[in-house]
């Protein structure tokens, strides 16, 4: 099972996969500013923004992959009902603390907007056996949905719906990890599988919950 390839112009995250080998036999994939080469020779992204491929001029063999970030103010705010990426700070049994990179498809970072997923919010099913360190780590990736406001520039957050979730997190290796169902994502390196709650993807598409 493989993650899914980012397109030119795509929103990504860290750990989104650019490029899936750096050298191939009939092009040399660079990774410039905002991204980077991991142990297997994919080219990832490290920050939050657009994905850019440049040519070097008279070079057409190579290819150089970058992250553009937002640099201005940000044009909008998250409201009810707005699809958020965030990147996950904190988690306690009751609750996780998350900054808000993202609103739909435009770039925040450094906006000050949180969020917070509470125990309640995190799946649709058997919500009293929702173990929040099964569902979060520090640093995860997360797809989420602003369900309320709260104080300044503080949000509740969901992530019930089959769509929402981790997005992209890193395993004890450094390495992304891949998800493989709604509930786990596998080091690609180790084998070692991770509880998560995943949001849904292409690859598993066909399970049921």
């Amino acid at each position: 099972m493989s993650a899914t390839v980012a397109r030119v112009g795509d929103v990504v995250v860290p750990g989104s996969l650019l490029c899936v080998a750096a050298q191939t036999e009939v092009a040399k994939a660079e990774a410039g500013a905002g991204a980077y080469v991991d142990g297997r020779g994919a080219v990832l992204a490290s920050v939050v923004g657009k994905l850019v491929v440049s040519e070097p001029k008279g070079e057409p063999a190579r290819k150089i992959f970058s992250v553009q970030t937002a640099s201005r103010k940000p044009k909008v705010v998250p409201v009810v009902g707005s699809t958020v990426t965030c990147n996950v700070t904190k988690v306690t049994p009751r609750f996780a603390l998350l900054d808000i990179v993202c609103v739909g498809v435009e770039s925040v970072p450094g906006s000050g907007f949180r969020g917070m997923v509470r125990k309640e919010n995190v799946r649709s099913f058997e919500i009293d056996r929702v173990e929040m360190h099964n569902s979060f780590r520090p640093g995860d990736v997360v797809r989420a949905k602003v369900v309320s406001l709260g104080t300044a520039r503080s949000y509740e957050l969901s992530t019930a719906d089959k769509d929402l979730g981790v997005i992209a997190a890193m395993g004890e290796a450094n390495e992304p990890l891949i998800p493989i169902s709604f509930e786990e994502m596998k080091c690609p390196v180790t084998g070692v599988i991770e509880k998560r709650k995943v949001a849904k993807q292409d690859s598993f598409a066909t399970l049921d919950k």
